[in-house]
C-alpha cells in the first residue's frame, strides 16, 4: 500500500491518504444518482440526499486531512452544510409531486 504517513511524524501506518479519495467518491455518488434520476427522479433525489449525508458524516467524523478534498470551510460548518442539504432535498423528493 503506498499510504502517507499521519501528518503528526508517527511512524503509524494511517488508512488514509492526502489523495482526493473522498472527492471522487462523491464524486461517483452524484453520478449514480444522476443515472438514476433518468429513470426516476425521486429516487435519484434520495440516492444524491444519501451521498450528501454520508459525506456530511465523513467529513464530520473523519480527520482533517481525510476529507479535505470535500470541504470548503471548516469541518463543522461543511458538515453542516451536507447534512441540511440532505434533509432539504429529502424533504423535496418526499413533498414535491413533479419534482
Amino acid at each position: 500500500m503506498d499510504g502517507v504517513g499521519d501528518p503528526t511524524g508517527s511512524n503509524e501506518v494511517v488508512v488514509c491518504s492526502r489523495r482526493p479519495l473522498a472527492m471522487w467518491l462523491v464524486l461517483a455518488g452524484v453520478a449514480a444518482s444522476a443515472a438514476v434520476a433518468l429513470a426516476d427522479v425521486q429516487i435519484g433525489a434520495f440516492v444524491l440526499a444519501a451521498v450528501l449525508l454520508t459525506a456530511g458524516i465523513a467529513r464530520a467524523a473523519s480527520p482533517a486531512w481525510c476529507t479535505e478534498s470535500i470541504g470548503a470551510r471548516s469541518r463543522s460548518f461543511d458538515a453542516f452544510a451536507m447534512v441540511a442539504l440532505a434533509v432539504a432535498i429529502t424533504v423535496l423528493a418526499l413533498t414535491a409531486p413533479l419534482l
